[in-house]
């Protein structure tokens, strides 16, 4: 009866031992766990910092597909890797367009592009403040989109927000084109096909096609030079003014750092005005 009792107080011990033995263990995991979040984090950090010196050295005058910045960079660590990766914002058609009669008709052309039917640019024209009937349940925000995700607590559906398939032919999403911290005007040197024929209603896939190929070989240097493509007239050139550039303000910065076996990801977005660099945005994760 002794034994068995001796036995089971040692089986007790044992089991609280083993328990506490894991406990420590578990906390010794999460704290190296947090050491290398935390080495990723300065390290995407520091990358940032390398980048804004390198956009300062940047010619400014004009921005295109072709310049350092657009390509993706892939660095070594010691013990991972890291990606860098940089759009410009003015690639895109800026959302908040829509509360101005001349930007509505820009942002009603691309929803009728991309076959978008699960929301109205009638209803984003009224959420930013602008003039419409409103059916929702909820008052409108009366304030410019701050995210794109608003299109989805809007109700928009998931296909027009990423991207569908009808058929053989294939729309890109909504959310692929568009963005909420451009200066409003469209860089043609950078921006997809879908956006520039957007821009006037003379331009269609062949003429929006012929300047990519222009851009690829002779980037556009002032927003006249478009005039220099085959099929572009001066027509078109009084269209594109309002709402064309050559260069770009505001950049997107991805940095995927692994060290280890943990990953971190710092996302940006940096302003240039001139030689001026300004981080207006930053969330790592």
């Amino acid at each position: 009866m002794i034994i068995l009792m001796v036995l089971g107080f040692f089986l007790v011990l044992s089991g609280l031992i083993t328990e506490e033995y894991l406990s420590v263990r578990q906390a010794e995991v999460m704290i190296h766990k947090l050491y290398l979040k935390q080495q990723a984090y300065h390290e995407a950090a520091s990358a940032l910092k390398f980048l804004i010196f390198y956009l300062k050295s940047d010619d400014f005058s004009y921005d295109t597909l072709n310049d350092g910045w657009a390509t993706p960079l892939e660095f070594p660590l010691p013990e991972g890797e890291m990606t860098i990766r940089v759009e410009d914002e003015e690639r895109y058609l800026n959302l908040n367009l829509v509360r101005t009669e001349a930007g509505f008709r820009i942002i009603k052309r691309l929803f009728e592009e991309l076959s978008i039917s699960s929301l109205s640019p009638e209803l984003l024209r009224v959420w930013v403040g602008g003039t419409g009937f409103w059916d929702r349940a909820y008052p409108p925000k009366k304030a410019p989109f701050d995210s794109l995700e608003e299109l989805l607590f809007l109700g928009m559906s998931r296909e027009d927000f990423y991207g569908k398939t009808r058929g053989f032919v294939f729309y890109p999403g909504l959310s692929t084109l568009t963005t909420v911290w451009s200066n409003g005007r469209v860089n043609l040197n950078t921006a997809p096909p879908e956006v520039i024929m957007v821009l006037s209603p003379r331009i269609d896939r062949t003429l929006a096609e012929r300047l990519l190929e222009y851009r690829r070989i002779r980037p556009l240097k002032k927003i006249d030079d478009v005039v220099l493509i085959e099929g572009y007239n001066f027509e078109i050139l009084h269209d594109l003014r309002p709402w064309a550039t050559v260069k770009s303000e505001n950049f997107r910065v991805t940095i995927e750092v692994t060290v280890g076996e943990v990953e971190g990801e710092l996302r940006a977005i940096v302003k240039r005005i001139g030689p001026a660099l300004k981080v207006v945005y930053w969330r790592f994760s």
